[in-house]
């Protein structure tokens, strides 16, 4: 039992550090968001996601952010039917991150 309760402990704290370094981060521009220096190879983060998590996404996309080694482009796929009023549909804490290098782009489900 105690064990459990540790686990859980160790989680919400790594969670509320997590969100804390990320409002540091964004509020400095050349901290957070995607990779701003010139290398040979490109990192490229896709990924998707669907309404049920569309309200918490923007954590993940966050903490990709604030990484040492930045990904070059972070990019988020929803499908049109799914969202019908494209970004309308979306929490602007997430359109937020498009000013920290986040692409939404759109396809087909």
């Amino acid at each position: 039992m105690i064990d459990k309760v540790i686990r859980k402990t160790n989680s919400i704290v790594s969670i509320w550090k997590i969100k804390i370094r990320c409002l540091i981060c964004l509020s400095n521009k050349n901290y957070c968001g995607t990779n701003r220096i010139k290398r040979n190879d490109s990192i490229v983060v896709s990924l998707t996601s669907f309404p049920g998590r569309i309200g918490v996404v923007s954590e993940t996309i966050k903490s990709l952010m604030i990484q040492t080694m930045k990904p070059d482009r972070i990019i988020l796929w929803l499908a049109k039917e799914q969202f019908p009023n494209r970004e309308k549909n979306l929490p602007e804490e997430l359109l937020e991150l498009k000013k920290h290098g986040l692409e939404i782009l759109w396809c087909n489900d």
